[in-house]
């Protein structure tokens, strides 16, 4: 009988070498792919956060159209003692009425100290349980690394942990008409968001869309050493998104006045590592730049080489300077 002709026997896996080049093949596509997805992704996470900040610049006209005014940037309590912010006022029109009713605005509830937005000890009792490990995504750049929560534990001052945004109202510039300079920095009440006194439509005089309302503050600050530090960077400092103004106290948390360029970093510089300044920087997470909302309620990317001057300007509702481009 004819016998068949001989044939090797299927091979029915790759040789090691064979294996090693596609590991290296797929090596080399993830090193292509990974910049430009992550590049997506904080372009997505940027989109995010002009989205939430568009919301807030809404808010502040809801505000204005039921109050006739923008919400002050922050008050005293009724009392005279600490109040809370214009974050506060403004939760029912970022869909956040049911934390609105629950929060003790008068200082009226039990062990409260007649105090509203201080949260720590020897303060407003049913506002610590209250604010306790609540987060507001609105209130938050998704691009941002800082842990949105502070433990008040860590300074002494209560068994809480405090909510701090990403966010901070803007109360004029270093060369606004009203500035004046003390140790915790420059102080200004030129912008739309100040302390105590609420800021009309028309109290604007510079015009809605060249004046800034509220900006990005989404990224850690730099000690001299290059290590992260992220309470100081923003307006909040360790106080919380509640945390007001009290009589006799030149702190504004909530608010900066302008000094530094867009991205400023530095721990060190002037009016932020001291005290909870008054001028941390708006900076934020992103390449090249950071947002802000404005008073007319839109939202631009306003580049860290923006002039200064023009940043001042920016930040001032009242100062008659004419804007250069940006």
């Amino acid at each position: 009988m004819k016998q068949p002709p001989f044939s090797p026997p299927r091979r029915m896996a790759f040789t090691l070498i064979e294996l090693l080049v596609v590991i290296a093949i797929i090596g080399v596509l993830i090193g292509l792919l990974l910049p430009a997805v992550q590049k997506v992704r904080e372009a997505a996470a940027r989109l995010k956060c002009q989205s939430n900040l568009r919301q807030i610049g809404l808010a502040l006209h809801d505000y204005h159209d039921a109050n006739s005014n923008f919400p002050p940037g922050a008050i005293y309590a009724p009392a005279g003692v600490w109040g809370h912010s214009f974050w506060i006022l403004i939760l029912p029109f970022v869909e956040q009425q049911n934390y609105y009713d629950g929060f003790d605005k008068i200082g009226n509830t039990p062990n409260s100290n007649n105090c509203t937005g201080w949260v720590g000890g020897g303060g407003n009792a049913h506002n610590q349980a209250f604010v306790d490990s609540k987060v507001i995504p609105v209130l938050l750049c998704p691009s941002s690394p800082m842990d949105p929560l502070y433990d008040f534990r860590a300074t002494g001052n209560g068994p809480t942990k405090v909510f701090l945004t990403c966010y901070a109202g803007i109360a004029g510039a270093k060369d606004g008409p009203s500035t004046v300079q003390d140790g915790d920095g420059y102080l200004s009440r030129d912008g739309v968001l100040i302390a105590h006194d609420p800021i009309k439509l028309t109290d604007v005089s510079d015009g809605t869309s060249n004046t800034m309302a509220v900006a990005e503050q989404s990224d850690y600050c730099k000690d001299a050493s290059g290590n992260n530090i992220d309470i100081y960077c923003r307006a909040a400092c360790t106080h919380g998104f509640q945390m007001g103004i009290a009589p006799g106290d030149a702190r504004t948390f909530q608010m900066t006045t302008v000094l530094h360029p867009i991205n400023e970093k530095s721990y060190n510089a002037t009016g932020v590592g001291i005290n909870c300044g008054h001028n941390s920087a708006i900076q934020s997470a992103h390449s090249g730049g950071a947002n802000v909302a404005f008073a007319d309620g839109s939202v631009h990317f306003l580049a860290e080489s923006i002039n200064i001057q023009t940043l001042y300007d920016l930040a001032n509702r009242n100062d008659g300077h004419v804007l250069g481009d940006y």
